[in-house]
């Protein structure tokens, strides 16, 4: 087996698996056009800065609507951030913290199965399908031309 056969492997099973994981995440960003809508109120909205292993920028918004007279709070904006895989720069952070400013009124999406799950934008995502494909035209650059 040659080297170039085993970075193709290698580059292959990277691709489907961003590519099975981006598949999962669109699929479930889609269900959420079909979610219930109510309003709320932003209740916390800022930008939040951590040091790992390098610098990350977060913004940090923290709303509170009411379903059927119950109340709940929620800091998820995107339905990616439901999968725990959402990261943001600090550029789109701070336009995070704009658009969703403290004690706006704002519209929320929600399960209707399960309320206290909700975000605060509907749109589907294929950014890691499409970043998935890109790993597996690479694989088979490699496999063909190496």
């Amino acid at each position: 087996m040659t080297t170039s056969m085993i970075c193709s492997g290698v580059f292959f099973l990277i691709g489907l698996s961003i590519m099975a994981l981006g598949w999962k995440t669109y699929r479930k960003s889609s269900r959420v056009a079909s979610w219930l809508t109510t309003t709320g109120i932003v209740t916390v909205s800022e930008v939040i800065r951590s040091m790992g292993s390098e610098l990350k920028y977060s913004a940090h918004i923290v709303y509170q609507y009411s379903v059927n007279g119950v109340s709940y709070s929620s800091n998820k904006i995107t339905p990616a951030e439901l999968m725990d895989i959402a990261d943001t720069g600090q550029n789109e952070a701070v336009a995070k913290v704009k658009k969703y400013p403290l004690q706006s009124t704002v519209t929320i999406y929600y399960d209707p199965q399960d309320p206290q799950r909700a975000v605060l934008e509907k749109g589907g995502d294929a950014s890691l399908f499409f970043l998935g494909a890109f790993f597996l035209a690479f694989a088979l650059a490699i496999f063909f031309v190496g």
